[in-house]
């Protein structure tokens, strides 16, 4: 079951104006993310560092969809400085 939240309009463009958000997808992609954060604290006097890395498979589930190369307006790149770190 898909549920949606309305969007307070006063803060969007008028191309943005009726869309919605899906509470259900949303949540799961915060939950995704909050999933990784143990992989991308920065603290080196702990041995934290960042890999990044690890959350772009998530991202691009969500954007892949609404990529140019699916047709849509999204033009997606992934960039790495730094092994594990796009």
């Amino acid at each position: 079951m898909t549920s949606s939240a309305p969007i307070p309009t006063s803060l969007l463009s008028d191309s943005l104006k009726g869309m919605s958000l899906d509470t259900s997808s949303y949540l799961s992609l915060m939950t995704k993310l909050i999933g990784e954060s143990k992989h991308v604290q920065n603290n080196p006097r702990q041995s934290l560092v960042p890999r990044e890395g690890t959350i772009v498979p998530h991202l691009l589930e969500i954007l892949t969809p609404h990529s140019t190369s699916n047709g849509g307006p999204l033009i997606l790149e992934e960039l790495v400085y730094n092994e594990g770190r796009p």
